[in-house]
């Protein structure tokens, strides 16, 4: 195998499992953190938690769509 091709299969594979287990701690942190919302029985906090990633994360996503297409434009 080329050596290039080689040397994009390692960053490819090292790309997919820093996303995957930053994806995987990123959500389990957030977990907890809603449980022990819950388990304090801190209900205005939870639902503002839960919003306020939810809505985040949306925004994220609409902006690097935009900022995506607007790159791809030109």
């Amino acid at each position: 195998m080329p050596f290039p091709l080689l040397l994009a299969l390692a960053f490819a594979s090292t790309a997919v499992l820093a996303g995957f287990f930053g994806a995987f701690t990123t959500f389990s942190s957030f977990a907890f953190d809603c449980h022990e919302l819950l388990a304090a029985r801190r209900f205005g906090l939870f639902a503002a938690n839960v919003l306020g990633q939810n809505l985040l994360g949306i925004f994220g996503l609409a902006a690097g769509i935009l900022l995506g297409a607007r790159w791809l434009r030109g």
